[in-house]
């Protein structure tokens, strides 16, 4: 550990400081929690995954990979819904709101997108969730559905995503 602090950064130092003494990153006046909040991956996993990582990182050289880093770690589905643009742009806000693992983010009025995320069960990993309405005809009022989820980390979902669209669906149909 000694050969590592000589040739790390500052900020590589300071977290490998932090780990030897064992301070708790709850004080954010602390120099060592403002350096692991800088870390993403201690911002995304619990505390105690947080510090395990880091250790299986200095000892590694693990390097996350990035956010949505792979094709495999999202999917995509589009579907028509018979019914008017603004009722199903209302109805996908709501869908979020009464899905159980969802949670509402955001609505662009003007551009008719709703954005969310879910969590995973066990371990609370966030994966986003993107819905673009626009209307296809007017006689009957017709509205295409675009829904996307991505997951934040890994470079693989087992599926996941594709489950959050199942389910997010399924909420957004008993709506209409």
């Amino acid at each position: 550990m000694s050969i590592y602090r000589e040739r790390a950064s500052t900020s590589h130092r300071t977290i490998a400081t932090c780990l030897s003494l064992a301070i708790p990153p709850r004080n954010r006046h602390h120099k060592c929690s403002q350096t692991l909040s800088r870390v993403p991956l201690v911002r995304q996993l619990k505390p105690a995954f947080g510090i395990i990582a880091l250790l299986l990182a200095f000892t590694f050289g693990f390097n996350p990979p990035a956010m949505a880093a792979s094709p495999n770690n999202q999917a995509t589905q589009q579907m028509i819904v018979k019914a008017d643009p603004d009722r199903v742009f209302s109805v996908a806000q709501q869908a979020f709101t009464a899905w159980p693992r969802g949670e509402f983010v955001a609505a662009d009025a003007e551009t008719h997108v709703v954005k969310g995320l879910s969590r995973t069960k066990v371990f609370k990993f966030v994966d986003d969730i993107t819905v673009a309405i626009a209307p296809t005809s007017d006689d009957p009022p017709q509205t295409q559905l675009s829904i996307q989820s991505v997951g934040r980390m890994g470079e693989y979902d087992f599926g996941g995503n594709q489950r959050n669209i199942n389910e997010y669906v399924e909420t957004l149909k008993s709506f209409l």
